[in-house]
């Protein structure tokens, strides 16, 4: 490879993980958890807007994207919840 390569590979890799950070790092610093309540019939943007109006999550659009990703189904119930945790915890 030669040291441009090199260097373009190490950008597209920071701006990976500056995004990351940005959109599915934590919201906060504080760890101090709260109860979360999902109730079976909300709908996953839902979930999202309320985590996101509670500063739980730093975006709902991100939090989304997350639970696409995670190939796992929605599951009601009460969460443990803080702003120090990041989307994909």
């Amino acid at each position: 490879m030669t040291l441009i390569t090199c260097a373009v590979l190490i950008l597209l890799l920071g701006a990976v993980l500056l995004t990351y950070a940005h959109f599915f790092g934590p919201a906060g610093t504080d760890t101090t958890t709260t109860q979360f309540v999902v109730s079976p019939d909300e709908a996953p943007s839902d979930v999202a807007g309320r985590l996101k109006d509670q500063g739980l999550v730093k975006s709902a659009l991100a939090f989304r994207i997350a639970y696409v990703l995670s190939v796992t189904t929605q599951r009601p119930g009460g969460y443990e919840l803080s702003p120090s945790m990041d989307a994909l915890t």
